[in-house]
């Protein structure tokens, strides 16, 4: 079926390189997921609304939100492919690695909203509804996606775009948690044991967090400027050669987007309303739990999302209107809130490669990322700990540091 699609709409498939015809891969993929998840969300609306199923109906609005996030790569692959100008003499390829990066975040979104979930059935568990309908639609569900997600891998492979092979990761990883909450099913229906349907899924929100993770830093990576491959480096070697006179060249420097990255991602984050959506997740998770833990899960909240909203002012603006009434209705102080903020931006300031003048200091001091992760990480996690155990003592005694 891939080649097959490949072969009817894709004019030069042999000669991927070409932009036009990278624009045309990147187009069709894009294409054929928005239609198959439409297709997916209108088929289990309609069985859901028919039988009274909230499962299917609640899986029928995420295959709509993998729509949503097939027309954010379209759209990075549209603009992606315009022609240099002026003002971008050197293209706008960039706009896909950004579309990549939305894609991304969008699936840490749905790990950390079913994370949620099953951190609640787990403490709460509840009668699984077993019916032979919802298998059905189900195992439908996870041979869509199973292609899907082969046939976005195929062609991101093809022409190495970040972007497909991120949403090829969602249909994967949308195939685990409809193939966990089937087993789920199966499991508890066989056993009775209703927990085992939230154990499932906080297992398969690890992996989707931990996997979305790896695709932002990949995403990030070209960004940030990485070294280029040695297939490029050869090929630009023997172009450079190819010219009479040329003797000889050596000390190869291939230009890099070190600063100002992290404004992007921040402008980004802020103009697709993907933050609020994400920060109201990640706050909504601290509903049940008492008052010292949720000033921690704030602190850790505020660690990691300085990955995305690199600098302690944007931070403070975009999640402090969030944090402080929140903190009123959980009854956490809001010294406790006010320090979670501080202590969790400055924690990873410098640990997260958005942030340009992190990034700018390694390169002046030339210390390699890789290494100052070693260094740092270990360090990072014990003042990470230190931090907890202020945060629990100035909640529960009221103490201020």
């Amino acid at each position: 079926m891939t080649q097959l699609l490949i072969r009817l709409f894709i004019r030069h498939p042999d000669n991927p390189q070409d932009p036009h015809t990278r624009a045309a891969y990147g187009n069709l993929a894009s294409i054929v997921g928005m239609v198959c998840n439409v297709l997916l969300c209108l088929g289990k609306l309609a069985v859901g609304t028919l039988f009274g199923s909230i499962a299917i109906m609640a899986d029928a609005l995420n295959n709509l939100s993998d729509a949503s996030s097939n027309i954010v790569s379209l759209v990075g692959f549209k603009l992606a492919s315009r022609a240099p100008d002026a003002e971008h003499p050197f293209g706008h390829a960039r706009y896909e690695y950004l579309a990549g990066l939305v894609v991304s975040v969008t699936g840490l979104g749905i790990g950390f909203s079913l994370l949620k979930e099953s951190v609640v059935k787990v403490l709460h568990p509840t009668a699984v509804q077993f019916s032979l309908l919802t298998v059905a639609v189900l195992v439908a569900s996870i041979l869509v996606k199973l292609w899907m997600s082969s046939f976005n891998r195929t062609v991101g492979r093809t022409i190495g775009s970040e972007t497909l092979i991120a949403t090829a990761a969602d249909s994967r990883n949308d195939v685990l948690s409809t193939g966990a909450v089937l087993i789920a099913t199966i499991l508890c229906r066989l056993t009775g044991w209703n927990i085992l349907d939230g154990l499932m899924g906080v297992g398969v929100a690890v992996f989707i967090l931990i996997s979305g993770w790896g695709l932002v830093m990949d995403t990030l990576s070209p960004l940030l400027g990485e070294r280029p491959s040695d297939d490029l480096v050869d090929h630009i070697e023997q172009t450079v050669m190819s010219y009479p006179g040329v003797l000889g060249m050596h000390d190869l420097m291939v230009g890099a987007l070190l600063c100002g990255v992290a404004s992007a991602i921040a402008v980004v984050m802020d103009k697709g309303v993907i933050t609020d959506t994400i920060v109201f997740w990640l706050e909504s998770m601290m509903a049940t739990i008492p008052p010292a833990f949720s000033a921690i899960g704030m602190f850790w909240e505020q660690a990691i999302f300085n990955a995305l909203i690199p600098g302690a002012t944007a931070l403070t603006i975009l999640t402090m209107p969030i944090l402080s009434p929140l903190g009123s209705l959980l009854d956490v102080s809001q010294q406790a809130i006010v320090s979670a903020n501080a202590w969790g931006g400055q924690l990873t300031d410098i640990f997260f490669p958005t942030s340009g003048f992190f990034i700018a200091t390694l390169v002046i001091a030339k210390v390699e990322y890789t290494k100052w992760l070693r260094f740092y990480t270990p360090l990072m996690l014990i003042l990470g700990v230190v931090a907890c155990g202020a945060l629990y003592l100035q909640q529960v005694f009221g103490l201020n540091f």
